[in-house]
């Protein structure tokens, strides 16, 4: 495990590193909210699905307690202008004023995170940090009780994303140099990511550990294909047991579609897009669950699917054998 703390404590530095003085003043402007206030508003709009202890009423609802103020107040502003499709939110944010929402979300994040054990509530660091991976991380790392498996960490995806300058909000809103370009700094990322990478798989192979098949797949071959690449074009990305085809017209787009709308939660949740076998035996239900409106998940306000590539995604996944 030390040499993945290693590896983590890189990334963190690559992350920090193409930081930019506007994006540090910016955020130093953003004022903070009144979370006493912020209490009247949860109890007249939220409590019914978060609770006055940010706790969800149900499984699909998310817990809001201990969140970052500023995501909660990014994402009470997206839903207010339209940018994100919750109709229940949308409408709820329709009155709300700007002060409110501030308010609101100071509230959720002053919060003690969710004990999931049904105990008292954490009162150390360590404590709240085991309280949160069980609220947060467990669904794709596994819990407490668990040693957890480990996701690669993945840069093609962000590079994509960058080229294509879509609506990713880390993309545009910040320098893309902390992750596709070196910037000001001597390490590159592509060198931090294949040193995390090559520490995830080992950690992955531990005796005991219940690490999915396809995560552990996934990492291999990340590792394999950029032992000398920066850089692995879209189709290239494709492993398991039949591989997307780089020259079959509908493969290329079916997966350039998953990579920009499916990929953030479907590289380490129940299946990867880059098996292809998986994404067949998952087509019928990830049609019904678009039809639905419930895929993609657009909880960061980048996913936005328009009606007609909503439409040629169902039309795709249909066709898929």
């Amino acid at each position: 495990m030390r040499t993945l703390i290693l590896g983590l404590a890189l990334t963190v530095v690559l992350a920090g590193c193409g930081e930019n003085d506007a994006s540090k003043a910016g955020a130093a402007k953003q004022s903070s909210g009144n979370a006493a206030a912020g209490k009247a508003v949860a109890e007249r709009d939220c409590k019914n699905c978060h609770g006055l202890d940010g706790k969800g009423a149900a499984p699909a609802i998310p817990h809001l307690a201990a969140q970052r103020e500023r995501y909660l107040l990014a994402a009470l502003t997206e839903y207010k202008g339209g940018k994100r499709p919750h109709a229940a939110l949308r409408d709820m944010t329709a009155h709300m004023t700007d002060t409110e929402m501030r308010n609101v979300a100071a509230y959720y994040a002053s919060l003690p995170p969710i004990s999931i054990g049904g105990g008292k509530a954490p009162s150390t660091a360590y404590e709240q940090g085991k309280a949160l991976v069980a609220a947060a991380c467990a669904q794709c790392h596994g819990g407490d009780k668990a040693l957890p498996h480990l996701n690669l960490f993945d840069i093609d995806n962000w590079k994509d994303r960058a080229s294509a300058r879509d609506t990713f909000a880390m993309v545009t809103t910040r320098s893309p140099a902390s992750v596709i370009s070196t910037g000001k700094c001597n390490v590159t990322p592509v060198n931090v990511a294949r040193q995390l990478n090559q520490e995830i798989q080992r950690h992955n192979d531990l005796p005991g550990l219940k690490t999915p098949a396809f995560v552990r797949e996934a990492v291999v071959s990340w590792n394999l294909k950029h032992a000398r690449a920066d850089y692995v074009p879209i189709t290239d990305r494709s492993f398991g047991k039949t591989r997307w085809g780089s020259q079959v017209k509908a493969d290329d787009e079916l997966l350039r579609m998953l990579n920009r709308y499916c990929y953030r939660c479907h590289g380490t949740i129940r299946f990867d897009i880059y098996n292809r076998s998986q994404v067949v035996a998952m087509s019928k239900r990830a049609v019904r669950q678009i039809d639905l409106g419930l895929m993609p998940l657009d909880r960061q306000g980048d996913r936005l699917l328009p009606e007609a590539e909503r439409r040629r995604l169902v039309e795709l996944l249909s066709a898929l054998r």
